[in-house]
């Protein structure tokens, strides 16, 4: 018996015997990838350029839209120079324009309500008479700058004042000032249409 302890059958035995009867060990079977060859498609990656490529397509269509722009521009300017210039650009508004500032000049603002003060009128006459000599000379661009670009500096520069001589008034308890004149009204009109008539050229 192989349990009687002086039985003849030794402990090794007995062991082999138990291995047998368990049987074998249930060995784990690792599954081993395919190998990789050029025709194995490889897996996707988040492609890293997509974000420049957006940048750079964002970049494309806003020069496409300021290119655009440009293009309607220059097509109202075809058609409006024409219309305002039939002979070429001339010098004579802008001088006109000089007169007009240099001669209300010697007036102050209480006299002719709604300018600016007088040094401010003598030198938008000035700048106005350097706008048309370079026109004069040739310089064509730099003159209708000039022009335009003080143009809209005279009307900012009118309202600026006249909320200021409003606005002490009533600090001061007076009653409100004139706040225009027909002058006023005139050479504002003239130096819009002056500031327009120079902007198209641009």
């Amino acid at each position: 018996m192989g349990w009687w302890p002086f039985s003849s059958t030794t402990t090794q035995e007995n062991a082999a015997k138990l291995e047998q009867q368990r049987g074998p060990a249930p060995t784990s079977i690792i599954p081993i990838p395919p190998a990789q060859n050029a025709s194995t498609p490889l897996p996707e990656t988040k492609d890293a350029a997509t974000p420049v490529q957006q940048r750079g397509s964002f970049r494309h269509s806003e020069s496409q839209n300021q290119s655009e722009l440009a293009k309607g521009w220059q097509s109202y300017q075809d058609v409006l120079k024409p219309m305002i210039w039939p002979h070429g650009i001339s010098e004579w508004p802008a001088f006109g324009l000089s007169a007009l500032f240099i001669a209300s000049s010697p007036f102050p603002a209480s006299i002719l309500p709604g300018l600016p003060p007088r040094m401010a009128r003598l030198a938008f006459g000035g700048l106005f008479a350097t706008s048309g000599l370079a026109i004069q000379s040739g310089d064509e661009w730099n003159g209708a700058s000039i022009a335009t670009w003080w143009s809209a500096s005279h009307v900012v520069l009118s309202s600026i004042y006249k909320t200021y001589r409003k606005e002490m008034a009533k600090k001061l308890n007076k009653p409100p000032p004139v706040m225009s004149s027909p002058f006023a009204w005139v050479l504002t009109s003239a130096t819009i249409a002056t500031g327009a008539a120079y902007g198209i050229t641009l």
